[in-house]
């Protein structure tokens, strides 16, 4: 849960959203809206960032020292780690040096502002939700921060892990989910349709890749593997309106290995296809292929650092992507949740289905 700790994923920032304050906030159609800024002015160095006076759950100030220690600690995807040096140059005040083209969107992506730049046990809240209950692996709890200045409506959320498309909708449809965040799979929307799940969906920086074991597969085998997969029939059979094929400049066949394993996660049911009509258009080129498939746990954790196939198939959202990978889609993002809830809106980008928690409410709560 640690946003800039050597383990955090895209799920980390997503989970993150609601608790933690960023200098500025993207909204659903893109524009960029103070958060913890009170203003921001630009210097031929770079910018002088003043706060807005705020306070953590735990009744102290949200500090410039805040700030700056999380700026020092941040890593990739965040934006604070596009910034070179920050200092402290008064309470509520940091000097920001770098060379950064768009300072507001810089600072509102994924840059949270931790409680002297840690996460400190989970307890401190600087958002409209506090961390309540946390099982590993399966679900989370949030509880509505008593101490945030414009309160959320709803009291608590809680964020459950399910693995699988299908038992995801089921789950929904029988209510026991209120919402679910969907990958996008073949006829997702006419499935939903036909269950009356209402949903929205939208294309942001959701990628298709292919990541390679650099143990195994080298950057150049891994081009030529990708320019002999037909592109356009993946777009055509599986991505249809809920995605694109990305261009790609076809590699020569050298780097072409004989052999190749391919690893997709277990549930997802987009991937799991893609995953064997590439073996298809792979064995035409007489390359032996096995498939593996795993939790999407693993894929999306352990399997990153300790690959059991050569290739693994995923889906990305930071930018930019994951060394040796090849994005060869872009993916809409999915939502859907029951008639009862409202307020939810899909954002397709690294702030998550959590992006505007505050404002939910169910039916008849207000």
């Amino acid at each position: 849960m640690d946003p800039y700790g050597t383990t955090a994923s895209e799920l980390t920032y997503a989970l993150l959203r609601p608790v933690f304050p960023m200098p500025f906030r993207l909204t659903l159609d893109g524009e960029l809206e103070p958060d913890l800024a009170r203003a921001l002015e630009t210097t031929p160095t770079g910018a002088r960032l003043v706060l807005e006076r705020r306070e953590w759950s735990n009744g102290k100030a949200i500090s410039a020292h805040d700030v700056v220690a999380s700026i020092r600690r941040a890593t990739p995807p965040s934006g604070f780690a596009a910034i070179d040096r920050a200092e402290v140059i008064g309470s509520r005040v940091v000097r920001l040096v770098g060379e950064v083209a768009d300072w507001e969107r810089t600072l509102a992506t994924g840059a949270f502002v931790l409680p002297r730049g840690r996460l400190s046990g989970g307890n401190v809240s600087g958002g409209p939700f506090e961390f309540a209950a946390y099982e590993r692996g399966r679900r989370l709890t949030y509880a509505a921060n008593e101490g945030w200045s414009d309160r959320a409506y709803l009291d608590e959320i809680e964020v459950s892990f399910v693995q699988g498309t299908e038992l995801l909708i089921m789950l929904l449809q029988r209510g026991d989910l209120d919402a679910a965040w969907l990958p996008s799979s073949v006829n997702l929307g006419d499935r939903l349709d036909e269950l009356g799940i209402a949903y929205a969906s939208a294309r942001g920086t959701e990628r298709l890749i292919f990541r390679s074991d650099p143990a195994t597969i080298s950057t150049a085998s891994l081009a030529s593997i990708v320019s002999k997969i037909d592109l356009g029939r993946l777009d055509t059979s599986f991505l249809r309106d809920h995605g694109d094929a990305l261009p790609f400049t076809r590699a020569s066949d050298p780097g072409l290995p004989t052999s190749v394993s391919i690893a997709a996660p277990e549930g997802d049911e987009l991937l799991s296809l893609i995953q064997r009509a590439i073996r298809l258009d792979l064995e035409r080129s007489d390359v032996t292929v096995e498939l593996l498939s795993g939790p999407v746990s693993s894929l999306y954790g352990a399997w990153q650092q300790d690959p059991p196939a050569g290739i693994l198939i995923q889906r990305a959202i930071v930018r930019p992507l994951p060394p040796r990978s090849i994005p060869v889609a872009s993916l809409d993002t999915f939502l859907a949740w029951r008639e009862e809830v409202h307020g939810m809106a899909v954002n397709p980008s690294l702030e998550g289905p959590l992006w505007n928690a505050r404002d939910w409410w169910i039916e008849p709560s207000i």
